[in-house]
């Protein structure tokens, strides 16, 4: 193993060995090739997360980014977290700073720096991603939420009084058409969605994908650390 100089900076991604670790390192590496800061992918087991997690203090790791299975539980170990991270549920990102971990929701802004302010979007769930992105976008009125479970739309409609909400199923398919953008922030893939897939190259929609949203949570995470 290369040894680290004591003058790295370290970030470490705190992964489970999901599908998408090496897309998130690629996307991180690309932004650091001529910085001295290191990108580890760390393994962690979840009975080991906090233990792990507290031996950071006193590390040369200044940032820890979470896979989505820590997202959550993270929020208990962390001193200080935004308004957002408390109405969302979960946060992306840890700073560590003279001992203390700040946690960070960078989903939601990583989305909005994907999106122009002419951009009609609509996006496919109602999860703490959803409301991220919302907490984000100026003009709500040019944004569509489609989600199967009605409760779960009449509560995103009581948050965010301005946002398009759409009930959808196999039977009552979203057409894409006038959007110019697609998130999908749900955990099916693409073509298990109740829109009309045919329609998004048919009409040109931009589907915002996972990479492009690493890309961008990675530029945020050099911006906190002023990197």
């Amino acid at each position: 193993m290369k040894k680290i100089a004591k003058d790295s900076i370290l970030i470490a991604l705190f992964s489970d060995g999901s599908k998408n670790q090496n897309e998130r390192v690629l996307a991180f590496n690309s932004l650091i090739i001529d910085k001295n800061i290191i990108y580890m992918p760390l393994n962690i087991r979840e009975d080991v997360f906090a233990f792990t997690l507290n031996g950071l203090k006193k590390s040369q790791i200044v940032m820890v980014d979470l896979c989505d299975k820590y997202r959550t539980m993270a929020m208990k170990y962390v001193s200080k977290v935004s308004r957002e991270s408390l109405d969302v549920g979960f946060i992306d990102s840890i700073k560590i700073s003279n001992g203390e971990l700040e946690g960070f929701t960078t989903f939601g802004k990583a989305v909005s720096n994907l999106i122009d302010k002419n951009d009609k979007i609509a996006i496919f769930g109602s999860n703490g991603r959803v409301k991220s992105i919302l907490h984000h976008i100026k003009d709500l009125s040019k944004v569509s939420i489609i989600e199967k479970d009605i409760e779960l739309l009449r509560e995103i409609s009581l948050e965010f009084k301005h946002v398009d909400v759409v009930w959808a199923n196999e039977n009552r398919k979203f057409s894409i058409s006038g959007y110019s953008k697609f998130i999908n922030c749900s955990d099916k893939n693409l073509e298990n969605l109740p829109i009309k897939i045919k329609e998004l190259s048919l009409y040109e929609v931009k589907i915002i994908s996972e990479n492009d949203i690493f890309l961008e949570q990675a530029k945020i995470d050099l911006e906190v650390l002023n990197l």
